[in-house]
């Protein structure tokens, strides 16, 4: 029998996600939110799937949706800059402002990045 509860569901995507197998991954994660679709973590981990494949526009909306959910989620606020280096979509200034709400959740990585690259 498939689970229904949105932990197995979430848990069950995060270990498909571990072990490489994106698509099982993202099915069990929305799979999870058709039952409860206010629950962040499915978002976010749905979004680092996105990013590990390069589906850069789907991982920011993922993040971004996360962070809606809840606005504390400093792991998703962490993944945004980075993700929007690499999307081409956006500058670098645009990067810069998402490190810093980064920075103010006390990423410590954020905090170089801007050192290095932002004013």
């Amino acid at each position: 029998r498939e689970p229904d509860n949105v932990h197995a569901l979430v848990s069950r995507g995060a270990a498909y996600a571990r072990m490489g197998q994106g698509p099982y991954a993202i099915d069990n994660f929305q799979r999870a939110l058709r039952i409860d679709p206010d629950i962040p973590v499915a978002y976010f981990n749905m979004g680092v799937v996105y990013m590990h494949h390069e589906y850069w526009s789907e991982a920011i909306r993922c993040f971004k949706i996360a962070l809606d959910k809840n606005p504390e989620y400093a792991q998703a606020q962490k993944r945004i800059g980075p993700v929007k280096l690499n999307d081409g979509a956006h500058s670098l200034a645009q990067a810069c402002a998402d490190f810093k709400k980064g920075q103010e959740m006390g990423d410590d990585e954020a905090k170089e990045f801007i050192k290095e690259n932002c004013r």
